[in-house]
């Protein structure tokens, strides 16, 4: 049954980095090949330490001593990292490295064909270092995830990316999430994604991107066929963005997860999410025999696994549509619609839907307004 309680949405991709550095080096040393080796600042002039660390494949620099790693620091091992044969993760998360030092490291990617991971988040850099990065990506054929977040790319950085995504075939996994790219870096990146068949998850979360750059992205979606990861949480959609994320959901056929958490979707925008994900229309049509029938058409889009519309602006009608698409999508496993502004009425149709569907593996309607009897 629903209830004010619900279930916890512990299956959603955050889409950012581990808070501190010990929980990167748990998290990424399981089912890894090879030993996670770990450098600190104070080390990295050390040419003994560095040649022991950057013999194994996976390298992160630790600030304990909360340093600026200027490039003059970064240096050395640049330049191991040029020609390195054997590296293929390397984290400088927390360094406040500068776009200088974003400049360099972008300058050993033209030529290092074995990194496949690059965490640079929590750092100082800039727009010049998201161009130079871009530069590298529109020649390196081999990084598959580059994690930015919580930097200051804003959106003549994003566009820098933008334009290295045109020409790269190889990345996978961007996160871009707390680097303001606003409207016109969401525009350059849904360009890039118009035309991008490699990009399977895309993390602009918290970018201050408004309706524009939303239509741009979800424009975006009915033509990519290969993303199957986006999370906008934290933007300004509105109702109006809601319209545009329903339309894409109607002709995609490849996105699996959808974060939208706290961006002010309400009944109107909700309600078009979840006609896509549900709904009925009839249509006449004619037998051989010349008669005409009134007949019942599904619109359904199975593909969504996971949605979050926690901290939106869903009262009784979007959640009404959303228990209406629940009797009849098929695909959906994890729903969160905590936070929101639903009552009585709209819980009660979602706990109707719950009787039949047989998919829904995870539902949160925490944070409601509901009671005792909108939660039976």
């Amino acid at each position: 049954s629903a209830s004010g309680g619900g279930l916890n949405s512990r299956g959603k991709r955050s889409g950012g980095a581990p808070s501190t550095a010990q929980e990167f080096r748990t998290t990424s040393s399981v089912g890894s090949v090879g030993k996670l080796q770990a450098l600190t600042t104070s080390e990295l002039d050390s040419k003994a330490r560095l040649d022991q660390v950057m013999s194994q494949p996976k390298v992160i620099v630790e600030n304990k001593a909360d340093l600026t790693v200027t490039a003059d620091d970064l240096r050395p091992m640049v330049r191991k990292l040029e020609h390195s044969a054997i590296v293929e993760t390397l984290t400088l998360g927390f360094c406040k490295i500068d776009d200088r030092g974003v400049e360099m490291i972008s300058e050993a990617l033209h030529t290092n064909d074995t990194l496949r991971t690059l965490h640079l988040w929590d750092n100082k850099f800039g727009a010049a270092g998201g161009e130079a990065l871009g530069q590298a990506l529109a020649v390196n054929r081999a990084l598959i995830e580059l994690n930015l977040r919580t930097n200051d790319l804003g959106p003549k950085g994003a566009l820098g990316i933008a334009k290295g995504l045109f020409k790269n075939t190889h990345l996978a996994v961007i996160h871009l999430r707390y680097n303001g790219i606003g409207d016109q870096g969401a525009k350059a990146l849904a360009a890039t994604l118009m035309q991008n068949s490699t990009l399977t998850e895309v993390d602009v979360a918290r970018n201050r991107i408004g309706l524009d750059g939303t239509e741009a992205l979800m424009k975006s979606m009915t033509h990519n066929q290969t993303l199957t990861h986006l999370d906008l949480q934290r933007n300004n959609i509105s109702d109006k963005g809601g319209l545009a994320v329903g339309l894409a959901l109607k002709i995609n056929t490849s996105l699996t997860h959808l974060d939208l958490e706290g961006c002010r979707v309400g009944d109107i925008g909700t309600s078009a999410i979840f006609e896509n994900l549900g709904s009925a229309y009839y249509a006449m049509t004619q037998s051989h025999h010349g008669q005409v029938r009134r007949r019942r058409m599904p619109i359904i889009n199975n593909r969504i696994r996971f949605l979050n519309l926690g901290g939106n602006e869903i009262g009784e009608e979007g959640s009404t549509h959303a228990g209406n698409a629940l009797t009849i999508n098929q695909g959906l496993t994890t729903l969160d619609l905590s936070n929101n502004s639903i009552s009585d009425g709209g819980a009660a149709a979602i706990s109707e839907a719950i009787k039949v569907n047989t998919t829904l593996l995870e539902l949160s309607l925490a944070g409601n307004h509901i009671n005792e009897e909108g939660g039976r």
